[in-house]
């Protein structure tokens, strides 16, 4: 993953936006350095790891039984949109960084 950096941007903020988007810079580099922390990977590798087994449960899940399927594509739904979101903010945070860095010229 290709690290932002906020000095890259500077600190002066010529109006709304830009504060915008510093903040939303703010948000996708501490997602960054979640993921990229241990507690980051654990969490990522846990969220991947209940995903993973969730499927092989829904699989071996007769299909007659409709509450069973439905918890288990609840679990798998709600996990795939943890990852999704911090995803997102990373995201997020290098079109911030990018927009910033073209409205200062650099």
């Amino acid at each position: 993953m290709a690290k932002n950096s906020i000095d890259d941007v500077g600190g002066d903020f010529e109006d709304l936006e830009d504060l915008a988007l510093f903040g939303e810079l703010e948000i996708g580099e501490s997602a960054r350095i979640f993921i990229e922390s241990p507690a980051g990977q654990f969490a990522v590798g846990a969220l991947k790891q209940d995903i993973q087994s969730s499927m092989e449960k829904l699989a071996e899940t007769s299909t007659w039984r409709k509450r069973r399927c439905e918890k288990l594509r609840f679990d798998i739904a709600t996990r795939k949109y943890a990852l999704a979101v911090l995803v997102e903010a990373i995201t997020v945070g290098d079109l911030a960084h990018q927009n910033l860095l073209s409205k200062r010229g650099q």
